[in-house]
């Protein structure tokens, strides 16, 4: 069984045997086991492109897998401040583009955090509210906190729960007392992509695969763990 990259033809891997000199990729066999796996660490954006999984047979087997990355970046769309008085609702959405299971409708899992701290979405007596849904292949999770007190100042982050090595998007939230009233006293400063009723979309930021026209199923197996930037391919005969 060889795994061979299709842009340049180079054989990557052949039986348990590496045939390049870039040490994030690997040749995966158990003994007695039927999978084949390429494994490709730290994958980057120049790793998209079609793999082509051979199997040496008197009647040769092959399968093609077209595999793009494209970093994940989530976007808060209020902008980088906030300014609200005292007791007024604080309303934050982060949008990232990319749907962690095609299948789900919860899109991926997205944590929230306050000055470091993971918010305690439980806390309904405070209005601690968090809802994620996709809408058009896009992860989108609305925090509201009513009732804002002076301690809810501070930073807030929105980030991937299955991706720790990408970088938070992050908003500074100003929790005014009734007399304060400054020259920069909005309800947010808009990222510049986000429109009422996020209509606009923030970066193409979204890992998956597909073979050819459909994604990958039966045969080849693709799953790809954003935690540590990995690529296991696997194939059955």
């Amino acid at each position: 069984v060889s795994w061979v990259r299709q842009k340049d033809l180079h054989i990557l891997t052949s039986g348990d045997y590496v045939y390049t000199s870039d040490s994030r990729f690997r040749s995966i066999h158990l003994a007695q086991s039927t999978d084949w796996t390429l494994e490709i660490l730290d994958t980057q954006i120049n790793d998209t492109g079609v793999y082509e999984c051979q199997i040496s047979t008197e009647t040769k087997l092959s399968t093609s897998v077209f595999l793009e990355i494209i970093d994940v970046k989530p976007v808060i769309a209020e902008g980088s401040d906030l300014y609200l008085q005292k007791g007024a609702s604080i309303n934050l959405t982060c949008l990232i583009n990319f749907v962690e299971d095609r299948g789900a409708a919860k899109g991926a899992s997205v944590f929230w955090n306050h000055n470091g701290n993971l918010i305690n979405y439980d806390t309904e007596k405070r209005g601690v509210k968090v809802k994620t849904e996709v809408v058009d292949k896009e992860t989108i999770s609305r925090l509201i906190i009513n009732g804002a007190r002076s301690n809810d100042s501070g930073n807030y982050s929105c980030s991937l729960n299955s991706a720790s090595s990408v970088t938070p998007a992050v908003i500074k939230v100003h929790v005014l007392n009734g007399g304060e009233n400054p020259a920069a006293m909005q309800h947010g400063k808009g990222h510049e992509n986000s429109v009422s009723g996020i209509n606009n979309k923030a970066n193409n930021n979204s890992v998956y695969v597909s073979t050819r026209d459909k994604l990958c199923h039966g045969l080849l197996r693709i799953t790809i763990f954003l935690s540590c930037y990995k690529l296991f391919a696997y194939t059955r005969r």
